[in-house]
């Protein structure tokens, strides 16, 4: 129990008896009490005495007890203080009047000096617990609860004081402000309590990189800031690499694997600013402008930076009038479906026309839509218009086909999405079938029951779903097999250098053997040439996407492409496919000399004077037997026959060299990259002899496929 011992009561009277018997009376209870003679003398003690509890008459010449409490409860120094007015008024209008002044109690002359303490007393545990509530406000808004650094307003407070010392001493002040890169996909797909413990992570990790040399607080979210005292840029240079490197350490939180960046933007006092919010502002702008150019580095505020923060505001306004002025427009991009060249679907892609700046993509419109709530507007109006134009398409006689949407996490997860589905579907008239809804993994695997049920529900209206950006995110294959999807898309990402890199390829692989194994078909995006169509036709993809058969195009060009029923023409029959040879050499002369030797065998003979050019030739065209030269310019033989395992396995590899490069070659063979080792100058029957053993060994080795695996057609002739 808290004890009044030793509070401050000011007495206010302009009666000098009156303030003697309220001393005798209050100073009996060991309270501390100061008199004074009227309302202007007690204003003049407040700043010194602060007292805990006022006690003041309400009759007094120049300044009354009114008067004096609507001052200070007008003064926010004194307005928390509690007020006592003592009074012969006992009417009504009397005490209306005080209350309305600000006084929290009245007590009738005259004074009982029971009531009197009484009163005191319950003014006084009223005041304790007003200054510890406002003394924990204090704390909470100066301090972040997650991390226990200092939040916003305790940080500027820190820096306030740092700019007035550096002022005093000639000094300089740097700001650094961090935000943690893509950390929004965490909370979305681990959720907020793995987030959490990612944040706090990350605040020690910081810590622990600059110890005592600066102060470092969180301002919110995934934004920290630091302040340092006049370090130069060489310094600044080294502890901003650290805190990038200690934030790119693997996390480990509730067995989920979490790897980040940061985007950090520096700010220093005096050469950007003076002023403690314009300097946290310019690092802010420092720090978008790092996020801007793909994150994961740091950047020093300069003036030209201000011009692109102006100008995302501007854009962000301007983005809220877009939908109601109809400015947003609807591009489509076929997707094709392998087995027959045909197209079987559309992508609706949504652009910005723009009245000033003309087609904005949505790279720069749509992050800023999803932070500001945009984003599920003008998904309904995506989904709406989509729905409409493939309903016309149907209507001008063109075959039926799918359109696809796509679903922003935010919109998928909105309680009312199955009722904006239907109502898009009831007003253009378009069947379910014809509808697919293109859904993220982090939008599906923060609820996934949830999620399931949705998806369960519009499936019932026979809407597909096609998962988006498959391989990008932090999802889980056992939750990816309960959702009720019906396609996979790989991203692009993936397909852009699968040909020529044996990881991506092996991704790409890997993402078709996974889908194919849970009954899942598979689309690729971002397919840009021949080998690409090629390769993904070869290794199973069902469908593909892409600029290499279409640009996204306006609905009317568009309608166009599917009235002249365009379609991929594939020449190759693969049911009469002839035994085909890949000869690898820089030096032309030698591989005419092979291809001379082994013409008459009857093998279609396909020549490429570079690695690399083996490795287009490989894309586009099926290859049984691989004949290469060790020494090559830029990628040698072994490291060729390496990459060719990754990306074309369904191969049998041979070396042919001068040069007995032993060390490598072994390697190579024991590895399983090459088959077999020749050398230069070769001997005609034995090289064709080998060839032809390479065809049967291959051809062995398919008739003992395991059954279930694709399909491997016989040579001809």
């Amino acid at each position: 129990m808290w004890s009044n011992e030793g509070s401050k009561l000011l007495v206010v009277d302009d009666e000098a008896a009156n303030r003697k018997l309220l001393s005798v009376i209050l100073k009996a209870q060991k309270y501390d009490v100061f008199c004074v003679d009227g309302g202007e003398a007690a204003i003049e003690a407040m700043i010194s005495y602060e007292p805990d509890v006022i006690i003041s008459d309400v009759m007094m010449p120049l300044m009354d007890g009114y008067e004096l409490t609507r001052f200070l409860k007008n003064d926010q120094r004194f307005e928390h203080i509690p007020i006592v007015l003592a009074t012969s008024l006992a009417d009504r209008d009397s005490r209306i009047k005080g209350l309305e002044a600000g006084a929290e109690d009245f007590i009738t002359k005259p004074i009982d000096r029971i009531e009197l303490i009484a009163r005191v007393n319950n003014l006084l545990r009223q005041k304790k617990l007003n200054d510890l509530l406002r003394r924990n406000n204090r704390l909470l808004r100066e301090h972040d609860l997650l991390t226990g650094l200092p939040g916003r307003e305790g940080f500027s407070v820190y820096l306030e004081q740092a700019l007035k010392s550096a002022k005093l001493a000639a000094t300089a002040v740097n700001l650094m402000t961090i935000d943690i890169d893509h950390f929004k996909k965490v909370n979305v797909t681990l959720g907020q309590k793995i987030g959490d413990q990612v944040i706090t992570t990350m605040a020690d990790r910081i810590n622990a990189v600059i110890g005592s040399q600066g102060i470092l607080g969180r301002s919110g979210g995934n934004e920290f800031t630091i302040l340092f005292h006049d370090k130069d840029s060489q310094q600044l240079i080294i502890l901003s690499e650290s805190i990038q490197q200690a934030i790119r350490k693997l996390i480990i939180v509730a067995e989920t694997e979490v790897v980040l960046t940061a985007s950090i933007g520096i700010a220093s006092y005096p050469q950007d600013s003076s002023d403690t919010d314009e300097l946290i502002k310019r690092s802010q702008v420092a720090m978008h402008q790092a996020k801007a150019e793909g994150g994961d580095a740091s950047f020093w505020y300069a003036e030209k930076m201000d011009e692109g923060a102006h100008k995302r505001l501007r854009l962000e306004a301007e983005l809220r009038q877009a939908l109601e002025l109809g400015q947003f427009v609807l591009f489509y991009q076929p997707q094709v479906e392998l087995r027959t060249g045909r197209v079987i679907g559309m992508e609706a892609l949504i652009r910005w026309q723009h009245p000033q700046r003309g087609l904005i993509p949505p790279a720069e419109f749509i992050p800023i839509a999803e932070e500001t709530g945009l984003i599920i507007p003008i998904g309904e109006w995506v989904l709406r218009q989509a729905c409409l134009q493939n309903k016309r398409w149907q209507e001008k006689g063109i075959p039926p086909i799918r359109v696809a949407v796509n679903l922003s996490p935010e919109q998928f997860r909105a309680s009312d999405l199955s009722a904006k589905v239907e109502q898009a579907l009831q007003e253009s008239g378009l069947e379910g079938q014809y509808l697919e809804l293109e859904v993220t993994e982090s939008g599906t695997m923060k609820d996934i029951d949830s999620s399931i049920e949705v998806m369960n529900y519009l499936k019932s209206l026979g809407v597909e779903f096609a998962i988006d950006d498959f391989g990008t995110g932090y999802s889980c294959l056992s939750y990816l097999k309960k959702l009720p999807i019906d396609r996979i898309k790989i991203d692009q990402s993936f397909v852009r250098n699968m040909t020529t890199e044996p990881q991506d390829a092996v991704i790409a692989l890997t993402v078709i053997a996974m889908a194919h194994s849970l009954k899942r078909k598979v689309i690729a995006e971002g397919v840009e040439t021949i080998e690409h169509v090629n390769y993904l036709r070869r290794n199973g993809c069902e469908d593909i996407q892409g600029y290499y058969f279409s640009r996204p195009l306006p609905a009317e060009e568009a309608t166009q492409l599917l009235i002249n029923d365009r379609q991929i023409i594939f020449t190759e029959h693969e049911a009469e496919r002839t035994r085909t040879l890949l000869l690898v050499d820089d030096e032309q002369n030698i591989t005419a000399s092979l291809a001379r030797v082994l013409r008459k065998a009857g093998y279609r003979i396909l020549i490429a004077n570079s690695a690399f050019e083996g490795l287009d030739i490989l894309a586009r065209e099926p290859v049984d037997v691989i004949v290469a030269d060790q020494i090559m310019p830029k990628m040698c033989g072994t490291e060729f026959l390496r990459s060719v395992k990754e990306l074309h396995p369904d191969t049998v590899r041979i070396i042919l060299s001068g040069y007995a490069q032993l060390e490598h070659i072994t390697r190579a063979i024991n590895d399983g990259a090459v088959y077999k080792f020749m050398s230069k100058p070769w001997d005609d029957e034995n090289l064709r002899a080998s060839i032809k053993d390479a065809f049967e060994y291959l051809e062995l080795k398919r008739v003992y496929t395991e059954k279930g695996a694709m399909k491997i057609l016989p040579f001809s002739g």
